[in-house]
């Protein structure tokens, strides 16, 4: 895992000082052992050879730890990829559960709080987006510098791509049917005004006072001119109602 490849970096980053803080003392005793060559000493040859000795295995330390180091870094990173689309995985489906809420509330103002929600996470999905196309191409960028890997990073994006569409799929499909609720509650919202306003007028309509003298009768000309008017105006509401029905 990502934890076990950095410690195991960590490791390798001492040897690697250790191999370099010694160089200088390989440089000082090639260079003493070129002297001795150069001016003829009496073991030259032996020197010689010393000297390659020194010098292969120097290499053969050297070589292998930077070999080590860049195997260790692309491990680094295929761990830190894979850590970070199983991050993204997680994100999605802690809001996956959200999407799918069955609920479709019991009123308009259920449904109006619910759409809130569904909003608020509809514009999350939206501002996340960009995190999902970074991890993506991340991946895409490995999977084209490297085939080491290739069929796992493969596996996992096809993971993340399939989640993701899905999820925005879900969304879309969830926010459909709060719309459609929606409209449903505001028919019935306005269909419960619209009996709670006739049967305040019904007893002003059918009511068979037409007063008792001149100034009473004026009264009630009034009053039922006004509820006509009511009446006139809430035409068309009525209309709209039963369109929708």
């Amino acid at each position: 895992d990502l934890a076990g490849v950095k410690k195991l970096q960590k490791k390798l980053a001492l040897i690697e000082t250790d191999i370099s803080v010694h160089k200088d003392q390989i440089d000082a005793l090639l260079s003493q052992a070129s002297q001795f060559i150069d001016e003829g000493h009496f073991d030259a040859e032996g020197i010689r050879k010393k000297k390659e000795a020194l010098v292969e295995r120097y290499e053969r330390l050297s070589v292998p730890a930077n070999d080590q180091r860049e195997r260790l870094e692309a491990s680094c990173e295929l761990q830190q990829f894979l850590r970070d689309v199983d991050d993204e995985i997680a994100w999605i489906k802690e809001r996956e559960s959200i999407a799918t809420l069955p609920n479709r509330g019991m009123n308009l103002a259920g449904v109006q709080n619910l759409q809130k929600k569904h909003n608020a996470l509809m514009a999350e999905l939206s501002t996340h987006d960009p995190r999902i196309k970074a991890v993506r191409e991340k991946g895409e960028g490995m999977i084209a510098g490297s085939k080491h890997h290739a069929e796992d990073i493969e596996s996992k994006l096809s993971e993340l791509a399939h989640l993701w569409n899905q999820i925005k799929e879900t969304a879309e499909s969830r926010k459909q049917v709060l719309e459609d609720s929606y409209e449903a509650q505001k028919y019935f919202s306005d269909a419960l005004a619209a009996e709670l306003w006739m049967k305040d007028i019904e007893p002003v309509v059918g009511s068979s006072d037409y007063g008792k003298d001149e100034d009473m009768a004026e009264a009630l000309l009034k009053k039922h001119e006004t509820v006509f008017a009511d009446v006139k105006g809430f035409g068309s509401t009525i209309e709209a109602l039963s369109a929708q029905s």
